[in-house]
């Protein structure tokens, strides 16, 4: 993967680390060597939500962008409750520049029955017309798959 798909950032809070000449994030105060990968995170340049799904998918499609060449990243996110139980889901985020391409291997990995979404949206089911929230790709009341067709907006 090009070096210019990541930066380098503060563990602490963030803070963008490259180009500096401290040895000190100049934000949270945090000493870091970028000699050392140890002592910064490295993380996308320009990131961008592809989608929103269980960690265990989203994981499953994240080794299958980064075998393609594609620098990706996982943010856990607060999903549903199914019976008391909290649903693990996590936000898959690639480089804007990547973003069409991974689109496609998204729609491939999930068998060309699956249209790029924006997981910001939400939508409607075409076959209860009950709303869902849209970090949701299948509908709470009868199980119907989402796709591009059914985003409301809102």
């Amino acid at each position: 993967m090009p070096i210019d798909s990541y930066t380098s950032a503060c563990f602490d809070c963030r803070y963008p680390l490259d180009g500096l000449h401290s040895t000190d994030c100049p934000e949270c105060g945090r000493p870091f060597d970028l000699d050392d990968a140890a002592t910064f995170n490295r993380v996308l340049s320009d990131p961008v939500k592809i989608t929103v799904r269980m960690i265990s998918d989203a994981v499953t499609l994240r080794l299958h962008l980064e075998n393609e060449g594609i620098p990706t990243a996982l943010i856990e996110q607060s999903g549903g409750v199914i019976m008391y139980a909290p649903l693990p889901m996590a936000g898959l985020y690639v480089n804007r520049r990547d973003k069409d391409i991974a689109s496609e291997l998204m729609a491939e990995f999930d068998g060309g029955q699956a249209a790029v979404v924006d997981p910001d949206l939400d939508w409607i089911c075409p076959n209860c017309s009950e709303q869902i929230e849209g970090q949701f790709n299948t509908c709470w009341n009868c199980g119907q798959e989402r796709n591009a067709e059914h985003a409301t907006g809102g």
